[in-house]
């Protein structure tokens, strides 16, 4: 056996003989405290270009009361429904091997160990990925330049919670549409630091950026490919949810409310009774940075009962506590906005995704192929669907719940 035979050997049984699943676990089940949850209502992916999904609004009309003559009985009314469509995007993970490794002396042992880290390492970085797009709003938009920063490598950004070192970004002009060129293409950010008013600054490896405010940071190449995440249901530049234009449709939308600095347990619940009326069902709140130590607070100032503390998949920890019949989990998500809180209906977010799969042309195939021009061996993992929310007006956006400073 070859050199390349045998790396390749390796890489491939240990991806295919058990990792794999860790890696699907960890992307759709650990990403978030929700993740599990949403991941049981998945309903696949049947390869069409648009995901359709039929979703019911409102009750059945035919009920009624009439007076005893029988003369006036209900009129039945079908439940109305909409036909929700979505287009499917291709969620990757690329993993590469150096060959010039293989060439070196290492022991079958260290190659093993060499291919773990590797493969742990493209799993740990999908896994925040994912867990980022999931509460993003669905156009890949991760900051917006605010100013060049002190450094020729480095940028102010708005907000720096949905970047990270290491990843490998786009950087675009203001206004840029999908599809165009970005002015600097996979980045590679080296460090972000939060700035005492809520920005951030970023660096970047070697790299001169020089660019006018309002530019914008994606990951690469998923300007406009992101799944549709959380954050487009309530984003007034998101004009569609699964097709149906929020302006004339204001059942899609929903609410919104500013709690002014001053978070209580009864804004929580008159939040939570605006998502019911229109069938929502709140089973969980994910907070912001200051909005959950906000509610950690009131906890304290209300004398609320709180009936648990949970540890979900991944580690997540939440604080339980009963609204009417129902159990409420909140707890702290780092993609939320500092200072908001989002209500979730768990039950109505549907995501229609395959299986996470590497290609190939056959169930033997090797995973791991060489990649032309290059010294380096690669296996691309993928992903095709994407999320439907049934019921998005059965939810809801606190905001300016951190206490004020």
């Amino acid at each position: 056996m070859t050199y390349q035979d045998n790396l390749i050997a390796i890489a491939d049984t240990i991806l295919k003989e058990g990792y794999i699943d860790a890696m699907r676990n960890a992307i759709f089940t650990e990403s978030s405290f929700i993740a599990k949850k949403i991941w049981a209502n998945n309903k696949g992916y049947d390869g069409s270009d648009v995901i359709t999904c039929p979703v019911p609004v409102g009750l059945v009309g035919g009920a009624g009361f009439g007076d005893l003559t029988g003369e006036n009985a209900a009129k039945a009314a079908n439940r109305i429904r909409k036909r929700y469509t979505e287009t499917p995007v291709e969620f990757q993970v690329a993993i590469e091997l150096y060959d010039r490794l293989a060439r070196s002396d290492m022991s079958k042992a260290q190659m093993i160990n060499y291919v773990q880290d590797e493969l742990e390492g493209a799993t740990e970085t999908a896994q925040w990925q994912f867990g980022r797009a999931l509460f993003g709003n669905g156009t890949g938009v991760l900051a917006t330049i605010t100013a060049q920063a002190a450094g020729a490598e480095s940028v102010k950004v708005d907000d720096g919670r949905n970047l990270i070192a290491g990843i490998l970004v786009d950087i675009y002009p203001k206004g840029a549409a999908v599809g165009s060129e970005p002015t600097y293409k996979k980045a590679r950010i080296t460090d972000v630091a939060d700035n005492a008013d809520g920005s951030a600054t970023v660096y970047f490896e070697g790299q001169s950026i020089t660019v006018a405010a309002e530019a914008f940071i994606t990951l690469q190449n998923s300007y406009g490919n992101e799944i549709t995440g959380i954050d487009a249901l309530f984003d007034e530049s998101v004009t569609e949810i699964a097709g149906i234009e929020k302006a004339k449709n204001l059942w899609v939308k929903p609410k919104v409310i500013d709690v002014g600095h001053d978070l209580t347990f009864n804004k929580m619940r008159d939040a939570m009774r605006s998502a019911r009326r229109k069938n929502g069902k709140i089973d969980v709140i994910a907070a912001g940075a200051g909005a959950y130590d906000a509610f950690a607070e009131e906890i304290q100032a209300s004398g609320t009962q709180i009936i648990s503390k949970n540890e979900g998949e991944g580690g997540f920890k939440s604080l339980s506590f009963i609204h009417g019949t129902d159990r409420v989990d909140v707890y702290e998500e780092q993609f939320v906005k500092k200072g908001e809180m989002i209500g979730l209906s768990t039950k109505d977010i549907i995501p229609y995704m395959s299986k996470l799969d590497y290609a190939k042309a056959a169930p033997e195939a090797v995973a791991f192929q060489l990649i032309p021009g290059t010294s380096k061996y690669g296996a691309l993992m993928t992903s095709y669907g994407n999320y439907i929310y049934r019921n998005p007006g059965g939810m809801f956006k606190l905001t300016n719940c951190d206490i004020a400073a």
